[in-house]
């Protein structure tokens, strides 16, 4: 994929206590024209983000460069990886928001039941597919304002000038963000999950349109 690739990677270099003794470096795959000693022990078996490869590595003897102060890896790191954590609920909502928008389409269209000796009603008028809908439409708006929300805090705390309301809104993404990375994948996964139970048996192929609108 590249000729020379940089992997952040955290050591423990010294005894203090807890997190307090991992530092962060910067170890290349490769240093000038010779292998780092950085290996790929196995790649990982996932039930999903196929094309996101998770592998075990082995740094045997490999050199790195220490990025920021030693001692304060973890802190470092998780402050770099902070669009990846709020990108992660951002998968969230994205298929909370296809699979409700799928399912209302569906239940709209669908009909079974009502009054005897009268034409089929949309199932979106019987009670347990409207509490379900409803259900997830909710769960989705709600996640959609906490990521908008946590974007807006995120972007206060790199560019806002005053000093103190700065801090104020790191430490306030800092609480944010675990929170919307969880309830993100399980409102994904939770509001996929009504939306099969609302189109039934239906084969999903019979909506192209929807399920890649």
């Amino acid at each position: 994929m590249s000729g020379r690739i940089g992997h952040c990677h955290l050591a423990r270099t010294s005894n203090a206590p807890g997190t307090r003794g991992i530092s962060l470096f910067l170890v290349p795959s490769k240093i000038g024209e010779g292998s780092n000693g950085i290996s790929v022990d196995r790649i990982e078996e996932k039930m999903g983000l196929h094309a996101s490869p998770t592998c075990t590595l082995s740094f045997a003897g490999a050199r790195g460069v220490l990025i920021g102060e030693e001692g304060w890896g973890l802190p470092q790191f998780f402050s770099m990886i902070e669009l990846m954590r709020l990108r992660t609920g951002c998968q969230g909502l994205g298929i909370a928001s296809a699979a409700v928008d799928v399912a209302e389409g569906y239940a709209r269209e669908r009909r079974q039941g009502g009054p005897p000796g009268q034409p089929p009603v949309p199932i979106d008028e019987h009670p347990d597919v409207r509490r379900l809908l409803h259900e997830m439409r909710h769960q989705t708006e709600v996640l959609r304002a906490a990521m908008l929300e946590l974007a807006t805090v995120m972007g206060l705390a790199r560019l806002e000038e005053d000093e103190d309301l700065r801090r104020e809104m790191s430490d306030l993404a800092g609480w944010m963000l675990p929170l919307v990375k969880n309830f993100g994948a399980a409102i994904g996964f939770e509001v996929a999950n009504a939306g099969i139970q609302v189109l039934g048996g239906a084969r999903t192929t019979a909506f192209p349109s929807r399920l890649h609108a």
